[in-house]
């Protein structure tokens, strides 16, 4: 039965906002997960971290879906496809919710005692890399998919490439889940994105507050009144804000992203 453009346009309207409450919700907890203890406030984080990265990418995951997922294509352009891309986009959360859930499993039995992958484990890291690489090829297009591709082909290829290139024989089904998924340290959870996540976006939320605010825009104001004096312009004053927000903040990360979302764009 076809659907109306009113109901189309009310899901599209919905999903959005979801993903908004959703992605704040994350910010929050975010902060909260490193927050430190203060006098009597005792901090509620850090949180373990199997369980929060399973949970962040699966909220991401979601988010993606109600914003930007193949539903809403489907519905702006291929009216005929809408099943279709509800079927894609219900397959790829579940699949998100499936592969969180063993890495986590797996990763607790990683701290508790010795552990050993079996054939399933690949396998499920295959389906978490073909989640990963739909939803780049999704958000930002196809040259970054394959880029993935070629990644992955590397890993099991590149024993066979010459010279530097050359890497050491690698096992589908001992070495291949571990260094891709089920890894805390430099996995696809790993510590970048834990940098990302607990760093990265956090600031990019509390930039966007300062800019609404109007609190970034004092500071790039004091920044341009101290240096209205010398050559080069916005950039001097981009130095200046990023040393000013440096005191609030303390990470080098932060600062790059709660200032430039205000001075990058001056500067251009």
């Amino acid at each position: 039965m076809p659907t109306s453009n009113s109901a189309i346009e009310r899901y599209i309207q919905y999903g959005r906002l979801v993903a908004l409450v959703i992605g704040f919700g994350m910010a929050v907890m975010s902060l909260v997960n490193s927050m430190p203890t203060i006098w009597f406030i005792k901090s509620v984080g850090p949180f373990q971290a199997e369980y929060l990265r399973g949970f962040v990418l699966t909220a991401a995951v979601l988010i993606i879906l109600l914003s930007r997922g193949f539903t809403i294509m489907a519905a702006q352009k291929y009216r005929s496809l809408l099943w279709l891309g509800f079927l894609a986009d219900l397959v790829l959360l579940a699949s998100t919710v499936w592969i969180s859930y063993q890495f986590v499993i797996v990763n607790l039995a990683l701290q508790e005692s010795l552990f050993f992958f079996h054939p399933i484990h690949s396998w499920i890291t295959v389906v978490a890399v073909a989640v990963l690489i739909i939803l780049c090829w999704r958000i930002w297009g196809a040259p970054l998919a394959l880029f993935g591709v070629l990644l992955i082909a590397y890993y099991f290829l590149g024993q066979y490439t010459p010279w530097i290139f050359k890497l050491i024989p690698t096992s589908f089904y001992e070495q291949f889940p571990e260094d891709v998924w089920f890894n805390l340290s430099k996995g696809a959870l790993g510590n970048i994105f834990e940098v990302v996540v607990f760093t990265v976006f956090p600031f990019i939320v509390f930039g966007a507050m300062l800019e609404a605010t109007g609190v970034g825009g004092s500071l790039i104001r004091f920044a341009f009144m101290a240096t209205k004096r010398t050559r080069g312009g916005p950039a001097h004053a981009a130095v200046l804000a990023s040393s000013l927000f440096g005191t609030m903040s303390g990470v080098p990360v932060a600062n790059v992203v709660g200032t430039g979302v205000l001075t990058i764009p001056m500067i251009k």
